[in-house]
């Protein structure tokens, strides 16, 4: 099938590492033979805007098909979502009709979060009578209360899709919540990359804490250093190692300086996905205080690896979680007590049984299956 992928987020020169999940599912379903197309109006944050891709349309090949780029100019999405999605549907329109022009009409358009090139995305398929597969990941979609406009798009583009795909039951539950509407949503998670595969711990000292993500406030770094402090002294031969950019890097960067633990707690910046693969082989333990999360990849990528996880209940974390996993605590502040306990009795956890009941739900070749046979479904149905 000709299938159209339209994100929000896709790893471009300004953000490598944005979307790459979202990418490593293209990939899949192009090697399943599939033509893709990607219609790419990904947001630039203002520090890029004059950029020559903020203006013109651009076209790549790669592994997982034809790629269009015409990238949005941020406008602070959350806080002004109607303005967000009338910029991203003019930006969709436009590739969507260069698209056409050189490859013909998609038979599914598959578009990665609702807001805001999901919704345009949408808008599109029903004019052109083409069925449109939603996959939502946004986590914003988990908060008790959403802005009126959001809310109201949300549920037409449950009403309105072919299909639409929650990454977990926590996200499925929250949307029904907001819209109202029951029995029309799928669960069918986000899937593990083949780089991430069991290996056997590393034995040597000293005992090394990973953690990846955003450095934005829901992921709380500040109180990941915060609890590694009070877990280790400075003479410990522990390691923390973060991986990320973001706006919080100077606030954690000053937090290391003034505990006197630049030797001990190492700021990675952007980590290529090959080199994180290799944080993960070279780690003993995984560790991420997120808020909140929709799904939460890092934390299956490490246990795909065969790593314990620490993390506190934010949503994406208890899915299929069991306790031979790590450790899952109620309360962000006892992750201090978590820390040592991981420590003290890391034998205790079966990384390979780890790795395999992780694989089992969420490899490549059990998420794309899936999936595939909703795209089929839809290809199916017309409007």
């Amino acid at each position: 099938m000709l299938l159209f992928v339209v994100p929000s987020i896709y790893p471009n020169s300004v953000n490598p590492g944005s979307g790459s999940f979202v990418s490593e599912q293209t990939l899949e379903l192009s090697k399943l033979g599939h033509d893709i197309v990607i219609l790419d109006v990904s947001e630039y944050n203002y520090q890029h805007w004059l950029r020559k891709s903020c203006r013109n349309i651009s076209k790549t090949y790669g592994e997982e098909g034809i790629r269009y780029k015409l990238h949005s100019r941020g406008l602070m999405t959350s806080r002004f979502p109607k303005r967000a999605v009338a910029l991203a549907e003019k930006n969709v329109r436009k590739l969507y009709a260069l698209a056409v022009k050189e490859n013909g009409r998609p038979d599914v358009i598959i578009t990665h979060f609702t807001l805001p090139v999901g919704f345009a995305a949408l808008k599109l398929a029903k004019e052109e009578n083409i069925p449109c597969v939603i996959v939502e990941h946004y986590s914003l979609l988990l908060s008790d209360k959403l802005h009126s406009y959001i809310k109201s798009e949300l549920t037409g583009a449950v009403k309105d899709s072919t299909a639409f795909i929650c990454v977990s039951e926590s996200l499925k539950s929250a949307i029904e919540r907001h819209t109202g509407i029951t029995g029309k949503i799928q669960v069918i998670s986000n899937m593990t990359d083949r780089r991430f595969t069991y290996s056997p711990p590393r034995k040597q000292p000293p005992f090394v804490f990973f953690s990846a993500g955003n450095l934005d406030k829901n992921k709380r770094f500040n109180l990941l250093i915060d609890s590694f402090c009070k877990a280790f002294p400075a003479s410990d031969g522990v390691l923390l190692r973060i991986a990320g950019e973001g706006k919080e890097k100077g606030r954690l960067t000053r937090m290391i300086h003034e505990n006197g633990r630049e030797r001990q707690i190492q700021l990675l910046g952007w980590v290529p996905r090959d080199k994180i693969a290799a944080e993960y082989r070279n780690c003993h333990c995984f560790v991420l205080l997120s808020r909140r999360e929709t799904f939460g990849i890092v934390y299956r990528e490490a246990m795909a690896t065969g790593r314990p996880v620490v993390s506190v209940r934010n949503g994406g974390i208890e899915e299929g979680w069991e306790d031979g996993n790590g450790i899952l605590t109620e309360d962000v502040f006892l992750t201090p007590i978590a820390l040592k306990r991981i420590r003290n009795s890391y034998c205790s956890f079966n990384g390979l049984d780890i790795s395999r009941r992780c694989l089992s739900s969420y490899s490549p070749d059990i998420v794309i299956q899936r999936l595939e046979k909703i795209i089929y479904e839809a290809a199916e149905k017309l409007y």
